[in-house]
C-alpha cells in the first residue's frame, strides 16, 4: 500500500452521491481507514451545524475543516482555529453584493448560526433540506456576532459568474471560489481548505507529507494541489481536474472506493 498519513474528503459531490447519500463503497473506505488507523477528516464549505448531522446519519465521526478552512474542529468538536471576517468587513461585502447583484440570494455564517434576510424563501427552505440545519432571518448589521466565517451566494450560473468576477476585482485579498455553477463562497483572506489541512494536521500531529484529498469543486483546488495523492471526482468540472494528481470515477459510481483501491487500501 502507498504510504498514507491522512485523508481529506469534501462532502457534497464527493463523499455524498447526487442524492446526498453515502455509497456503501464509501462507507467501506471509512471503515477500512479506521481499521488501519489512518486518520481522516471532512474538508467542506459546509459549517459545523451542517456537517454534524452527517455523523449521525452515516455513523462516523471525524475532525472538521469547515467553511473552507475558516473554522477547524477536532474530532471532539473543540475549536482548533477560527478565522472569520470582522463584522464590518462582512457587512461591507454584503452591501456590495446586494448593490451589484440584487437577484443573488445571500447567506452568512458565524459558527453554528446560518443567517439570511428571509428564512421563508423557497430556495432557503430547499437548502435547509440538504444542509440539515435551519436558517434564521437576521442581517449581519442586526446580529450580535463579531465574526463571520463565510458568505455564501446562490443564483443563476450567469449571475454567479458575473458576481465572482466582480468580487475578485473588488476584494483581491479575500478568498473567493465557486463550489458549483450556482454558488460562490467568500471567506477571509488566507483561508483555503489547504490551509485548514495544515492547521488540523499540526494540531493532531499528523504527518502532512503523504495525504490524500478528494474534491469536485473549485473551492477544492488548493487542497487538491496540496495533497500528495489528490483525486478530482469524475463529476468535477473539467477545468478543475488539471489541479488534481488523478481523476477518479464519479460520486455516483464508487469514485472514492476506486481511488483508495488504486492506492492499495484494500490490499
Amino acid at each position: 500500500m502507498s504510504k498514507i498519513t491522512a485523508v481529506f474528503f469534501d462532502v457534497d459531490g464527493t463523499l455524498l452521491n447526487s442524492e446526498h447519500q453515502m455509497l456503501e463503497s464509501t462507507k467501506m473506505v471509512l471503515r477500512k481507514l479506521e481499521e488501519k488507523g489512518i486518520p481522516y477528516a471532512i474538508a467542506s464549505a459546509r459549517g459545523p451545524a451542517s456537517i454534524l448531522p452527517l455523523f449521525e446519519q452515516f455513523d462516523f465521526r471525524a475532525p472538521m475543516v469547515s467553511f473552507n478552512g475558516a473554522l477547524v474542529y477536532d474530532i471532539d468538536e473543540n475549536v482548533i482555529k477560527s478565522t472569520g471576517m470582522e463584522k464590518e468587513e462582512a457587512a461591507e461585502v454584503i452591501d456590495f453584493i446586494e448593490d451589484y447583484s440584487p437577484k443573488v440570494l445571500l447567506n452568512y455564517y458565524s459558527y453554528f448560526n446560518w443567517m439570511v434576510k428571509d428564512a421563508e424563501h423557497p430556495r432557503i427552505i430547499a437548502e435547509e433540506g440538504i444542509a440539515g440545519e435551519k436558517a434564521i432571518s437576521l442581517t449581519v448589521k442586526e446580529s450580535d456576532f463579531d465574526e463571520f466565517h463565510q458568505i455564501y451566494c446562490l443564483g443563476s450560473p450567469e449571475d454567479i459568474d458575473n458576481l465572482e468576477k466582480a468580487l475578485v476585482a473588488k476584494y483581491p485579498d479575500l478568498y473567493i471560489a465557486k463550489s458549483s455553477p450556482v454558488d460562490v463562497l467568500i471567506n477571509r483572506r488566507g483561508i483555503s481548505k489547504a490551509r485548514g489541512m495544515e492547521i488540523l494536521a499540526e494540531n493532531q500531529g499528523w504527518d502532512i507529507s503523504s495525504t490524500v484529498a478528494f474534491g469536485d469543486g473549485f473551492n477544492d483546488k488548493e487542497m487538491l494541489e496540496h495533497a500528495k495523492y489528490s483525486f478530482a471526482m469524475g463529476n468535477a468540472p473539467e477545468d478543475l481536474k488539471q489541479y488534481a494528481k488523478a481523476v477518479t470515477d464519479t460520486n455516483d459510481n464508487d469514485g472514492i472506493y476506486k481511488a483508495m483501491q488504486s492506492l492499495g487500501l484494500f490490499d
